[in-house]
């Protein structure tokens, strides 16, 4: 009996077939390589013209023969049952879609510090995601500009740590407000009010000194200048009184000796203020008795 042995077109060098009929085979059985022909199986193509086109070969198959998730030099990358592989090296690492990739120019140091051991999850990551350096972006993370600043709007919750602030153009506090500081400065080319009602409260520490224009009631003061005072209720030390054109007299008598009479009352009817020789009194104006 007659053994039939079907062959293709076949060579044992590394080179294609100069061409081939439409579903023609042939093969190259010299070693392949990236750069030539062989250990390639190929075909006519009856749908484009015959060409002469390349379908296999144990040189595609050879990149293939390793274990999944092991990645092998000059050969394919198979991912293993997680989609993983034990590495992966690139020149150049684009991101994106084609025609807005972006390249990633850090070294392999610059990659590891940043990232190696990063337990953030891709919800605080995204934090990041439209945030501006010097800008304050709502519902994102806050980057400092190039002098460590950041312009912006401060609102609602309570900022327990400002260090330094610029230009401050409107500024309204409702509440109480706590200024623990050595020094505070108002240089205001306007009037300040103030209209803060205090009611059985008790203030510790040293008194400082007020230097401005005052308006309203002081009931202690120790130095009182130029504008009226309509009720002064303590004054410990007067050293210099204006003219005084108005006002009644309630208090202590006033001695001779501080330019007073020493006396509380006006005497009677017809009595005349004397000196006894000690001090000033009333006496009746009477010439006497003669016979």
């Amino acid at each position: 009996m007659a053994v039939n042995i079907i062959k293709i077109k076949r060579t044992t060098g590394a080179t294609a077939p100069s061409s081939l009929n439409a579903g023609e085979l042939a093969f190259s059985g010299g070693t392949g390589t990236q750069s030539n022909m062989g250990q390639r199986l190929f075909i006519g193509d009856p749908a484009n013209s015959n060409a002469v086109t390349v379908i296999g070969g144990n040189y595609f198959s050879n990149l293939l023969d390793h274990a999944h998730g092991t990645t092998t030099a000059s050969s394919a990358l198979i991912v293993d049952a997680n989609k993983s592989t034990s590495e992966l090296r690139t020149g150049a690492l684009y991101l994106g879609t084609s025609g807005s990739d972006t390249l990633v120019t850090a070294t392999a140091t610059e990659i590891n510090s940043a990232l190696d051991g990063i337990t953030s999850t891709a919800a605080e990551l995204n934090l990041l995601d439209g945030s501006l350096a010097n800008t304050v972006v709502n519902s994102k993370a806050v980057i400092y500009g190039s002098s460590g600043q950041v312009a912006g709007t401060l609102s609602t919750a309570a900022q327990p740590n400002i260090t330094s602030l610029g230009t401050i153009a409107g500024l309204t506090v409702t509440g109480a407000m706590d200024m623990n500081v050595s020094t505070f400065d108002i240089d205001a080319t306007d009037d300040i009010d103030i209209d803060t009602t205090d009611t059985s409260s008790v203030f510790g520490g040293s008194n400082g000194t007020f230097v401005g224009t005052f308006e309203g009631n002081a009931t202690t003061a120790t130095t009182v200048t130029q504008a009226a005072q309509t009720a002064i209720t303590t004054l410990a030390n007067l050293v210099t009184v204006g003219t005084i054109t108005g006002g009644v007299w309630n208090s202590t008598a006033i001695g001779t000796a501080y330019g007073g009479t020493g006396l509380t009352s006006v005497g009677s009817s017809g009595q005349i203020l004397v000196s006894n020789g000690s001090a000033l009194v009333y006496q009746n104006i009477d010439g006497g008795t003669y016979s």
